[in-house]
């Protein structure tokens, strides 16, 4: 069976690492978050503007579990467009399951 393919934005975050540590058997995770961690698996990724560097990472993904946000634990609309400017990039979509 297909493993389904996530990333999750904002990992290293209070929601983020517990989402990771409940999902990590079950599925095939990209963890990126903006914060500089200890933790190897979690990939740096500054949203705030496109870099094609962390945009790879939405290739081949079937979810995307965007929870990254600026300054004072809000959600930026900038950082989602630019979120959704590297998952349109990809036209070929994965199947879901």
């Amino acid at each position: 069976m297909k493993v389904r393919r996530i990333v999750i934005t904002g990992a290293a975050g209070n929601i983020g690492s517990k989402l990771s540590y409940a999902f990590k058997d079950k599925f095939d995770l990209i963890l990126l978050d903006k914060k500089e961690n200890k933790d190897k698996n979690i990939g740096y990724a500054d949203f705030s503007k496109y870099d094609i560097n962390w945009a790879d990472h939405f290739s081949n993904v079937s979810t995307v579990i965007h929870l990254a946000v600026s300054g004072r634990n809000q959600l930026n609309p900038d950082v989602t467009t630019v979120i959704g400017k590297a998952i349109a990039s990809y036209p070929g979509k994965a199947p879901l399951p």
